[in-house]
């Protein structure tokens, strides 16, 4: 499936009402962001899912610098300069506003102020749904009421990353980037090994760790590494090699855990984005 980019800028509503109208909402299904470095003029809110790595989202806001694994909600607003990276690829959706929007999303805050750089998405069950119908909706935008159906949708996405970052001790940088740096190692190191030298014990990680995933960490791996498949399919990769290169025990192992997660064999996930059989 190709990237879609929409400018509903001039498109017509039906329904009138004070809540912000989209200017611009995108899907990229295969992003890269190795380095980018912007000023935005719209109010920018991005869903930055599914990477092709385990490298987190890296932003730098006015030489402040943040980082959180994927799934990640991000935000830029006008008037700041924001530099930020990626290895390897990843799914993402945004939606713009008019700056004078700002208002209205302080208000729904709690705290009344905007996140500033990427958090973790840890409802991103609700996100993966929800996520879904904006990108059928996007599809059918130009249908009657398509526009007015898109608007509700965007600010129901922004409502849930809201949510998300609202959580109890989210807002903890220090405590949140030793979870996440102990979640990179997972796959690659046991748990105990991963918790050498962090201060947790077994019992504090995995209660933190609930704080911020809604998988075990077993099944966090697990999803992580269909992910990975997932990327390296589209990118042309046969099962079998992705099954080698994951280290599935074979190429049936990987399609029998991939239609498991994603609901569709990994030949029909290739022919989905175009990839050749």
């Amino acid at each position: 499936m190709a990237t879609l980019i929409l400018d509903l800028e001039e498109t017509p509503r039906i329904l009138t009402g004070r809540s912000p109208k989209l200017l611009h909402a995108g899907w990229l299904p295969t992003h890269r962001c190795r380095k980018s470095a912007l000023t935005p003029k719209t109010l920018d809110f991005s869903f930055r899912l599914r990477p092709s790595s385990a490298a987190p989202l890296r932003a730098s806001i006015d030489g402040v610098a943040h980082e959180s694994p994927f799934p990640a909600g991000n935000l830029e607003i006008p008037g700041h300069r924001y530099h930020l990276e990626c290895e390897g690829t990843f799914e993402s959706i945004y939606v713009s506003y008019a700056l004078d929007a700002k208002d209205f999303f302080v208000a729904q805050c709690p705290g009344g102020a905007l996140p500033e750089g990427p958090w973790p998405l840890k409802h991103a069950w609700a996100l993966d749904r929800m996520i879904q119908e904006f990108r059928e909706l996007m599809d059918n935008v130009h249908c009657h009421g398509g526009a007015d159906r898109l608007d509700a949708a965007a600010l129901a996405l922004v409502a849930e990353a809201l949510l998300c970052h609202s959580l109890p001790g989210c807002g903890d940088n220090a405590e949140r980037e030793a979870i996440m740096s102990i979640a990179s190692q997972l796959g690659k190191r046991s748990i105990d090994q991963a918790l050498k030298g962090t201060g947790f014990s077994r019992r504090s990680f995995f209660r933190k760790w609930r704080l911020y995933y809604r998988e075990s960490p077993r099944s966090y791996v697990a999803a992580r590494r269909l992910e990975r498949a997932a990327s390296l399919l589209a990118e042309g990769m046969s099962v079998k090699d992705a099954a080698g290169e994951l280290g599935f025990s074979s190429a049936f192992h990987l399609s029998r855990e991939f239609k498991r997660h994603y609901a569709m064999p990994p030949s029909l996930w290739r022919q989905r984005l175009g990839g050749a059989l």
